[in-house]
């Protein structure tokens, strides 16, 4: 589970920096959802292990 998270964030790294390269909003986007994804990834993560 742990690995996703850093997945998502990794690649929202990623995507933040092509997007920036290009000029392009839609990737930066994409990178954005990415960081909300894992920051939701691993809140579940800490909710989860806490039980």
């Amino acid at each position: 589970m742990l690995s996703l998270v850093l997945l998502e964030l990794i690649l929202s790294i990623i995507f933040y920096m092509i997007g920036h390269v290009k000029n392009n909003a839609y990737l930066i986007g994409i990178s954005v959802g990415l960081v909300i994804a894992g920051i939701t990834s691993f809140i579940a993560y800490l909710r989860a292990g806490s039980k």
